[in-house]
């Protein structure tokens, strides 16, 4: 809903005029896992993600689907941080 343009041309003595939508959906967050070989695992839920939910994420849906001596990539996300990540990750 935000990826609307600030800025936009008319014809010279004109003013350019183009709908927006004013109302904002709500929040959905999304989790997923890209291998060389492509998706591994996703998830999808309404709202933000918290750590909890990641943690389920890694147990339930992504380190089940890990081959073995694979790589784990996250980013500097603040779920990822702290909790139970670290120790499933190791233990997978």
């Amino acid at each position: 809903m935000n990826l609307h343009r600030l800025y936009g041309w008319a014809p010279s003595k004109e003013r350019c005029i183009d709908a927006v939508p004013t109302r904002r959906g709500k929040n959905r967050s999304v989790l997923g896992a890209l291998s060389l070989s492509g998706l591994v695992a996703v998830s999808h839920q309404l709202g933000s993600v918290k750590r909890v939910d990641f943690e389920a994420f890694l147990r339930e849906e992504l380190l089940p689907r890990l081959a073995a001596g694979s790589v784990l990539v996250l980013d500097n996300a603040r779920s990822h941080h702290g909790g139970e990540v670290a120790a499933l990750v190791e233990a997978a």
